[in-house]
């Protein structure tokens, strides 16, 4: 039998004396257990390597040089070290990832290698690791990671053949919410006092703009001009923006433009360093739907980083929201769109903890949006975020036009919001599910 080391308190090896549980623990003890080797990759800062040293007997770490250079001269070292092995930051070193998967065609028993890393370098000549290698992604903490409130109702209940719900009650201010996408789902960062918090998610982004693409290879002429581009991403949070459109709004009254290879270069390399978190449209309805937008919904890894890019304070949004300009649908205000962004977190999150996918849909015309539609066999859930206490008719014609629609598929309809109960609808049989007690199984 594999041993999966677990380190506790009593035991006194946690470095970290509020250890968060991470939902993705149960897919990496089930890969430590039958696979040889996988990467857990996702932006600097959600927690990778402090997962990893949990179940790693063997650490080298890449960005030290000396474990570095150690690796590049005796790379039989991490054979002969205590198995599972952590390469962290795998990515400073980029010759060790086909190192590893050399000894895993060699070796293939399980629990061998954990890689965690973030973006690559461009001139990184790399086979894709395929056999050997699985990736897996990790993001900032899902709202039921961050223990706001008891999980009342999981992922899984909702696409299991029959949905059940009990009402039941629980307190959670919509001041806390706004806490929250403000916070930062990022473990580090999020403990911080306040007035040192914004100044770390501001150094985040002056890293990612000054530093981080020199460090994986992509030149950067006018850093003002990326921070412009990032800014106007930010401002299309939420909405299925063209990038045209996020172009212009980043160079306003500008006659020279940065040419639309440029503006993919940062989206690009944004996307390869997990910064961006788009949601691709629901497509797979096939001949039922002939109207649908291809277009993906622009989303940060996390909502606060989009709050700083746009300024906007707690003090700003219960005041009134400032004077952000939006880009995209204007149904819904900074708040709602904010809202929207930490539950598409959340819903990542445990999607990929019960091997599903994450979509929206939009018809061509945009008189039909639903933000979020998850599917499993024949049932398709269909998710609004709404940043509010109580729920209308018009919040959910979108859900009941889609259940009309699809009279041969299960059709689970829910309102994920700010809310104190959990409770399904009589009426239409809407769920409405407080954002908070939403969890993975």
């Amino acid at each position: 039998m594999f041993y999966i080391p677990r380190f506790s308190k009593k035991e006194g090896k946690v470095k970290h004396k509020e250890y968060i549980t991470r939902t993705l623990e149960s897919t990496v003890e089930r890969y430590i257990i039958g696979l040889p080797s996988f990467s857990i990759e996702g932006a600097k800062g959600v927690g990778k390597t402090t997962l990893a040293k949990r179940y790693a007997k063997t650490v080298f770490r890449m960005d030290n040089e000396t474990s570095a250079s150690l690796i590049a001269g005796t790379p039989d070292i991490l054979r002969e070290s205590s198995k599972p092995v952590l390469v962290d930051e795998w990515q400073a070193a980029p010759s060790i990832w086909n190192t590893i998967r050399h000894f895993v065609d060699e070796d293939m028993s399980p629990g061998q290698f954990i890689l965690t890393g973030s973006a690559v370098p461009k001139k990184a000549r790399l086979h894709s690791g395929s056999g050997r290698i699985v990736r897996l992604r990790m993001r900032p903490l899902s709202l039921i990671e961050r223990n706001m409130a008891p999980q009342l109702i999981s992922l899984s209940d909702l696409l299991s053949q029959e949905v059940c719900v009990e009402p039941q009650k629980v307190k959670v201010s919509q001041q806390e919410y706004v806490r929250e996408m403000l916070k930062s789902g990022l473990p580090g960062i999020r403990e911080i006092p306040d007035n040192l918090r914004i100044d770390m998610l501001n150094s985040y982004i002056d890293n990612i703009v000054e530093r981080e693409f020199a460090e994986i290879g992509v030149e950067v002429r006018r850093p003002e001009a990326l921070r412009a581009w990032l800014k106007a991403y930010a401002a299309a949070e939420g909405s299925t923006t063209s990038y045209e459109s996020i172009m212009n709004a980043a160079t306003p009254g500008q006659a020279k433009k940065p040419s639309k290879v440029t503006t993919m270069v940062y989206r690009d390399t944004l996307s390869a360093m997990w910064i961006l978190d788009p949601i691709e449209p629901w497509l797979s309805a096939g001949n039922l739907f002939t109207n649908l937008g291809k277009s993906p919904k622009h989303y940060l890894v996390d909502p606060s980083l989009t709050a700083r890019l746009l300024d906007i304070t707690e003090q700003k949004l219960l005041s009134g929201e400032g004077t952000v300009r939006l880009l995209g649908s204007q149904t819904k205000t900074i708040i709602g769109r904010l809202f929207e962004g930490l539950v598409a977190q959340s819903l990542r999150v445990y999607a990929d903890a019960n091997s599903v996918g994450v979509y929206h849909l939009r018809t061509v015309r945009g008189d039909h949006e639903i933000d979020f539609i998850i599917e499993q066999g024949e049932t398709v859930l269909a998710v609004e975020a709404k940043f509010a206490t109580q729920v209308s008719i018009d919040d959910v014609k979108h859900l009941n036009w889609l259940d009309k629609s699809l009279p041969e598929r299960k059709v689970v309809k829910a309102v994920v919001y700010t809310g104190d109960h959990l409770v399904q609808r009589k009426a239409d049989n809407v769920l409405l599910i407080p954002a908070a007690c939403l969890g993975t199984t």
